[in-house]
């Protein structure tokens, strides 16, 4: 649909400032404001997977990450579409697991 849409190109545009945040506090405000977009338009359910940097193996979601995440790479999954991040801090991974 036309909603759906604006919405991905939305969202595609905020994606890609949060893969130039050049700063931990840019790239976790850039990170609210893609998921405000997908809030705003009855987005499929955000899923989360992490790998490793080094070696691309499928990791958990445990104290590893949260101590040392610029080891990892994020994928947040909507639906079909992937998006695709290193994070540069812990900040930026807290709003991806809220409850």
């Amino acid at each position: 649909s036309g909603d759906e849409m604006k919405r991905d190109a939305a969202a595609d545009t905020a994606w890609a400032r949060v893969t130039t945040a050049t700063t931990a506090a840019q790239q976790r405000q850039e990170i609210d404001a893609f998921l405000a977009i997908q809030q705003q338009g009855g987005a499929p359910p955000l899923m989360v997977d992490v790998t490793k940097r080094d070696g691309g193996a499928p990791a958990p979601i445990d104290d590893a990450l949260w101590q040392n995440p610029q080891d990892y790479e994020v994928s947040l999954r909507y639906g079909e579409r992937r998006y695709r991040f290193v994070p540069l801090s812990r900040s930026s991974l807290e709003p991806l697991f809220r409850e």
